[in-house]
């Protein structure tokens, strides 16, 4: 702007020199006043004195040009540019030359004016817009920060064991934002281990559908369903999650939730088998005894509660025999093969009604059995139940898995409580034979979870019908 001022003011000086207009003395007067009061800066002034000059003197051209520079100089453009473009229609070549001149150097530098008042708008309008953004920055910050407080403080109680409170506090979050699938997650194991399946499946079933075909929401359903007997919609949700866990790290812990099934509600699997091996040594009698049986069997498909099997077994001590042409018998030291089958009564409860016959041999050749195969059948009920985390392991058995370590001993103090009984015909007595005992006690030490130590209490007892002696009795000790 000061350089266009300064071009209007030489052209000013320059029209004051080409002007070919007479004035009158009094114009003339008020002409050099005007130009005093420009001299000092009082454009406004000098101006409006350029004007009664020019009502004076309505012809002269200079007077009418320099009243139009003050007006410039006053910022008064539209008026200057008036004025100007009058005068360009001047018949004074020279005259009419330097207020186009003018009349340019105006319009340049209004336009140069109005650019940089734009951009400073522009300037300020995007220093405006970055204010807000930064201020959003700032509050989404700060909500994100205060939802992500909230967030951990329910995984905390999650993981301190209060499932009650942080099952409370995300009921509340919920109410005012979506939950993450991860507390979702954090919900359906919670409900879990306070044995509300129910309510978990429905934290399930409203999770996005992404969620519920991860390994994790088929192997969260599947627990679900078994501990609400469903076991034909666990095992499809299990082998749904080996699939989909197929050749990624999830893969090994889906298969072994496969493997940590009840051989029943394992449904990949038709076989069973089971080994059992004892050896015992009575003080009173001064004679070991032991005992072994092998069983493999089979499901009934779509019953598989019935459990059709093929056995070996036999019993062997270290004191039976003939003593002077007479049997001593302290276990029965017999070898046989039986077939039968055994009924499941209770779903996931050890309570079997079973049946087995076969045929068994005199290991001794005594006189009882007279070293003769014999035939034998036995028909019983017989069940189980324990309580207690002394129970279980604290890790799956090394043996089961294709490495690891076999031994990792841990000193532990768990408590366990169990009790079982067995009653049976047997057809070589012809007697009824029941049996009970319970114990209590605490794991105390463990390795690789395949070798437990256990101390307890034990209380057993012996009854049939033909009331011999030797089958009726009761014992209390420890172990």
């Amino acid at each position: 702007m000061q350089a266009a001022l300064s071009i209007l003011f030489a052209l000013a000086v320059i029209a004051s020199a080409v002007a070919q207009d007479a004035t009158v003395p009094d114009a003339a007067a008020l002409t050099a006043q005007a130009e005093s009061l420009a001299a000092q800066g009082k454009h406004r002034e000098s101006a409006e004195t350029f004007a009664e000059a020019l009502r004076l003197s309505p012809g002269a051209e200079s007077i009418r040009f320099r009243m139009a520079a003050q007006m410039a100089f006053d910022r008064r453009f539209d008026e200057a540019l008036g004025v100007y473009r009058e005068l360009s229609s001047s018949t004074n070549p020279a005259m009419a030359s330097l207020a186009r001149t003018s009349i340019r150097a105006i319009e340049d530098e209004a336009a140069r004016v109005e650019a940089l008042r734009s951009a400073q708008v522009a300037f300020r309008a995007r220093e405006l817009e970055l204010r807000q953004e930064q201020a959003a920055r700032e509050r989404e910050f700060k909500a994100r920060e205060a939802d992500l407080k909230k967030r951990q403080e329910i995984f905390d109680l999650f993981e301190a064991g209060a499932d009650d409170a942080g099952l409370e506090r995300l009921e509340e979050y919920a109410r005012t934002k979506p939950v993450p699938v991860e507390l979702q997650f954090s919900a359906v194991f919670a409900l879990q281990r306070l044995g509300e399946f129910a309510a978990a499946n429905s934290v399930l079933d409203n999770m996005p559908p992404a969620a519920q075909s991860s390994p994790d929401g088929l192997m969260a359903r599947a627990r679900n369903e078994r501990a609400l007997g469903h076991s034909r919609t666990a095992w499809d949700a299990l082998s749904a999650a080996a699939t989909a866990a197929a050749g990624t790290p999830k893969e090994k812990e889906v298969l072994e939730e496969i493997e940590g099934l009840p051989a029943e509600e394992n449904l990949g699997k038709r076989t069973w088998g089971e080994l059992q091996l004892d050896a015992l040594y009575m003080t009173r009698f001064s004679d070991a005894i032991f005992y072994g049986q092998l069983r493999e069997g089979a499901f009934v498909p779509g019953a598989r509660w019935i459990q059709p099997f093929a056995q070996l077994d036999f019993t062997l001590d270290t004191k039976s025999g003939e003593v002077d042409g007479v049997s001593q018998v302290y276990a029965n030291n017999l070898a046989g093969a039986h077939a039968g089958v055994r009924v499941r009564l209770i779903p996931r409860q050890e309570v079997w009604l079973y049946g087995l016959a076969g045929i068994q041999k005199d290991l001794r050749d005594t006189t009882r059995y007279e070293g003769a195969w014999f035939p034998d059948a036995r028909v019983g009920l017989r069940g189980f139940k324990g309580f207690g985390p002394g129970l279980g392991f604290l890790s799956q058995s090394s043996l089961l898995k294709p490495s690891g370590p076999r031994w990792e001993p841990r000193a532990r103090l768990a408590w366990f409580a169990e009790g079982g009984g067995d009653a049976a015909w047997y057809s070589r007595y012809q007697n009824v034979i029941a049996y009970g005992q319970l114990r209590e006690g605490f794991r105390v030490l463990e390795s690789g979870g395949w070798l437990g130590v256990d101390v307890y209490a034990l209380q057993q007892g012996t009854v049939d019908t033909l009331g011999l002696y030797y089958n009726n009795f009761v014992e209390i000790g420890g172990g």
